[in-house]
């Protein structure tokens, strides 16, 4: 992968975007983001086969490792992942992507709107390897977006041309209302979930060689929902879960990930995302582990 396609890629992305790159002698922090990102790299596989799993791996990996040697925010490229052994996400795929399963593992280029792609702007099926794919789609993505014109800034924002506007602090009033979308009414860990998804064998505790397995109870769920599950030991990511919706009402929906070799012994977390906002977390430990 050209060094080159890769940071002119993130220069484009950041002038599309509407993304600020504060200089070194500016005051911290180092970016401010005026517009968000509606372009992300989609990737398509089915995470019950080894081989795709790894390229995955590898094609989030690499793209990390760019946006990171460029000094640059995850925010500016977003990496949206579906998988093709989850019905729903099948579904998606198919009918609303044309991403068929002859296509994995599926790279591309994509628009989105809160984190569920929307359109499909260039397309790298069959991915051999990672590394040249993803070169591929870079060049490709610069001469694409290169056509695009930047959002042009209001007025009130273009009064200091060269000193990019600080972020506001966080603000210490309650949240706004939940929007009337999805929610999870409760989240529970367990050792296994029934047909239906409902949660077994309830317990925060688990052993080494155990599946972790979180069910949740959602309301409102709608065709095309996005429900997002992030397990993290202490401050590191250690795998995301994604599915999509194929229908509406109220159901139970579950996560599991098991262990690759045997877990360590410590704490635990879940994170749980409804269509790109957070809305649950469960902690949970593990005992005797290595």
């Amino acid at each position: 992968m050209s060094p080159f396609s890769v940071s002119r890629l993130l220069v484009v992305l950041l002038f599309v975007a509407g993304f600020w790159v504060v200089s070194p002698a500016a005051s911290p922090p180092s970016w401010a983001a005026p517009a968000k990102s509606t372009y992300a790299v989609l990737i398509v596989s089915d995470s019950r086969a080894k081989a795709q799993r790894v390229k995955e791996e590898q094609i989030v990996e690499l793209i990390h490792k760019s946006l990171d040697d460029q000094g640059l925010p995850r925010e500016v490229l977003p990496i949206l992942t579906y998988h093709t052994n989850q019905p729903g996400e099948r579904a998606y795929c198919e009918k609303a992507l044309g991403i068929k399963t002859s296509d994995l593992v599926f790279l591309g280029l994509a628009q989105h709107k809160d984190f569920v792609v929307k359109k499909v702007m260039l397309r790298v099926p069959n991915v051999v390897d990672p590394v040249k794919s993803v070169g591929t789609l870079f060049e490709r993505a610069v001469a694409v977006l290169s056509k695009i014109d930047r959002p042009t800034s209001s007025p009130a924002a273009s009064t200091s041309p060269d000193i990019p506007e600080m972020p506001p602090l966080p603000s210490s009033t309650p949240p706004p209302a939940p929007s009337t979308g999805a929610r999870i009414r409760v989240a529970v860990m367990c050792h296994g979930v029934n047909s239906s998804g409902q949660p077994l064998d309830h317990s925060s505790d688990f052993s080494a060689s155990d599946t972790f397995h979180v069910s949740c109870e959602v309301k409102g769920l709608r065709y095309g929902t996005v429900l997002e599950a992030r397990w993290y030991s202490g401050k590191s990511l250690l795998n995301k879960g994604r599915l999509v919706s194929n229908k509406e009402g109220d159901y139970y929906a579950w996560f599991s990930m098991a262990p690759t070799g045997r877990w360590k012994t410590g704490t635990y977390r879940v994170d749980l995302y409804v269509d790109g906002e957070q809305q649950a977390s469960q902690f949970f430990r593990v005992t005797g582990g290595d």
